[in-house]
């Protein structure tokens, strides 16, 4: 009896009030951190030293942002200095805008104009809505050159063509052809404009069909040599050989004598979805000269690298992003 009369006192008393007691908790921080943007390619010769890996943005944009800001507000910007610029506009814009990106779609430097266009120019393009569901989907001939014509404007020696089906010679209505620029192409053109490397990207499909495979050629006439990169490593398409001796019978006329090469027989792919990304990084690494072309044929570079470098080569988008004109 002693027993159950002792666990009755511990039952709960149903007249008693009872209340919650408090704890001194700390209150959890909800700002969101100030995310760092990729910026768009730039020739190494041409970085700003003090900028470089600090901003996107340039002297000139930065001072043109302030002169914007001083002519429709009452709070000045007094400095010059780039920096301080920018460390004003982000601590100023800390509740709207958690990017860079965000000063010029949300605020008063909006007003630039073309900013859709400055925005395209500064930032490596943003990731495809697609991607969301679906991370490692094929890439289209719009993803591809959004990259490959940042790496146009920044390095003026290299000239970007495609993405092209691979019946480029064909002949369409009034006598033209598939792509004019390989149909017609003339490499003393580009020798005139100083342009000696030229990065190529190909459709295995015809122009008439959906797509198949993507894979590419490099023509470097400093180094003198073509080579052609399928990521299967299968054999190179007739039309592509009929290309090449094409470019080698003009470079002749030249005076330059260019050896033919390419990975036949060596792949890198064996996943799905990934040869846009193998196409873009071949051109990529042999126009920043960080690989050569041996590399591509003796080291294989896995179908994982690719699905990493999707998160290099793009910025990852938001919903506003996607309303952004291609």
């Amino acid at each position: 009896m002693k027993n159950k009369n002792k666990l009755s006192k511990n039952k709960f008393d149903k007249k008693k009030k009872y209340t919650k007691k408090k704890h001194n908790r700390t209150p959890v921080n909800k700002t969101r951190m100030f995310k760092k943007l990729k910026c768009a390619p730039q020739e190494k010769n041409s970085y700003d030293s003090e900028l470089k890996d600090f901003t996107c943005y340039s002297r000139t944009n930065l001072q043109t942002f302030k002169e914007i800001w001083n002519s429709a507000s009452d709070e000045k910007i007094h400095t010059n200095n780039s920096k301080e610029i920018w460390q004003f506009f982000k601590k100023k814009l800390s509740k709207e805008c958690y990017d860079e990106l965000c000063w010029l779609k949300k605020t008063k430097l909006s007003a630039i104009n073309n900013s859709e266009l400055l925005i395209k120019e500064i930032f490596k393009p943003f990731s495809p809505k697609a991607w969301i569901t679906n991370p490692s989907a094929w890439l289209s001939s719009v993803d591809i050159t959004k990259i490959m014509n940042q790496y146009e404007k920044s390095y003026p020696h290299f000239k970007f063509i495609g993405p092209s089906p691979i019946d480029f010679d064909a002949k369409e209505v009034f006598s033209t052809c598939v792509w004019e620029q390989l149909c017609n192409f003339n490499l003393k053109d580009y020798i005139q404009k100083n342009i000696t490397k030229i990065g190529i990207i190909f459709n295995t499909d015809t122009h008439d069909k959906p797509g198949k495979h993507w894979i590419s050629l490099f023509i470097d006439l400093d180094k003198k040599f073509i080579f052609y990169f399928d990521s299967n490593g299968t054999k190179m398409p007739k039309q592509i050989k009929v290309f090449i001796n094409r470019v080698e019978q003009q470079a002749q006329y030249e005076n330059i004598i260019l050896k033919v090469d390419d990975n036949e027989g060596f792949t890198h792919q064996f996943n799905d979805g990934q040869c846009g990304m193998y196409s873009l990084y071949f051109l990529i690494e042999l126009l920043k000269e960080n690989k050569s072309c041996n590399y591509f044929k003796t080291n294989r570079i896995k179908d994982s690298t690719m699905k990493k470098y999707r998160t290099i080569y793009f910025n990852q988008a938001n919903k506003e992003l996607y309303n952004l004109k291609d």
